[in-house]
């Protein structure tokens, strides 16, 4: 059979929960989906599916940062980890926080890319034990086959390795200087802060879980979008789909608890940047998920912004003070 034929063959089963009546109606994911199978109809097909070497997590665009961000932050700032209970504890002065960061700028960025291959690889490794766990085992590259046993030990070990110290020591000098600058405000100024920092503790306690959901996320997409149109993959993609969603559903019902500015609730902020998505069981699994990339987008978006306005403050109170800045350039940014 001629390899067009065997890919629309092969996408056929895509339609069988009901989406089969009119293509007009089909959700996006699944038109798109289609369109793949037949464009890479002129490449057969291997005899064996194996599994990808890495996952190539899909990500919001970069945002762009605020020149008090660049100065302040140096490349460093991390929205989810300056946690304002962190500043509670005793340390550093204010100005033995800001040369402190300077000493420890080139050891904190080679172990933030240290951390984010670490998260990369476990991206990787649960989507391959998500398959095993569900009966679908599949050859490494080299044909070899994974050693389940040996890539779980391995998963355990990289889920509990919190990386360097630095990794902990920078965001929590961050958190002191922020506390230090927010004390300097005027009064009026500095009970409004006091209420942003606050604000940003709230997020961050919801943004942990989030963060995992997020990583869920991808690892049913790329199952979903195997490069090789392995059903079997796209099957457990389903699975782990559904569990997304009734996941992320109690998240919602957690979010719907803490207001934005102007008593917008959390959650129906970030839903309503969600086009196509409905929130009653109705939408197919899997464009759910795909529908759900801009709430995570959102989420960290808010995050940052959060932050950012106490920067701005910080970065402001810092420059009308006797403060020696940072001896770094001004071209970073996080």
């Amino acid at each position: 059979m001629h390899p067009t034929a065997d890919r629309f063959v092969a996408a056929v089963p895509l339609f069988r929960r009901g989406l089969w009546a009119t293509l007009a109606s089909a959700p996006g994911w699944l038109l798109r989906r289609l369109q793949q199978c037949l464009q890479s109809s002129m490449e057969p097909l291997d005899d064996e599916p194996c599994l990808p070497a890495s996952i190539e997590p899909r990500l919001g665009p970069a945002p762009a940062a605020s020149p008090a961000w660049q100065r302040f932050g140096q490349g460093m700032l991390d929205p989810l980890r300056v946690q304002p209970a962190s500043a509670d504890a005793d340390g550093p002065g204010w100005q033995a926080c800001i040369d402190r960061l300077h000493a420890l700028r080139e050891h904190w960025l080679a172990a933030q890319a240290e951390r984010e291959a670490r998260w990369r690889r476990l991206l990787w490794l649960d989507l391959v034990l998500q398959l095993s766990d569900r009966g679908v085992v599949r050859a490494l590259e080299d044909g070899s086959l994974p050693d389940v046993a040996a890539l779980r030990t391995e998963r355990l070990l990289l889920e509990v390795d919190q990386g360097p110290a630095v990794l902990a020591e920078v965001p929590e000098l961050f958190a002191r200087r922020i506390a230090f600058a927010l004390q300097a405000l005027p009064e009026a100024s500095r009970t409004d802060a006091l209420a942003q920092w606050q604000r940003l503790s709230e997020l961050q306690a919801l943004a942990a879980e989030e963060r995992g959901l997020e990583a869920r996320s991808q690892v049913v997409l790329a199952l979903a979008w195997n490069d090789q149109a392995d059903l079997d993959q796209v099957e457990v993609g389903y699975a782990l789909a559904e569990e997304y969603r009734t996941a992320l559903a109690g998240w919602l019902q957690r979010a719907a608890g803490v207001a934005l500015a102007g008593g917008v609730r959390l959650d129906a902020f970030l839903l309503s940047r969600c086009d196509g998505a409905s929130q009653d069981g109705e939408t197919d699994a899997i464009g759910y998920v795909e529908a759900m990339r801009p709430l995570h987008v959102g989420m960290a978006a808010l995050l940052r912004d959060s932050l950012d306005v106490l920067v701005a403050l910080a970065d402001s109170a810092e420059r009308a003070r006797p403060l020696a800045p940072p001896r770094l350039g001004q071209g970073s940014a996080a």
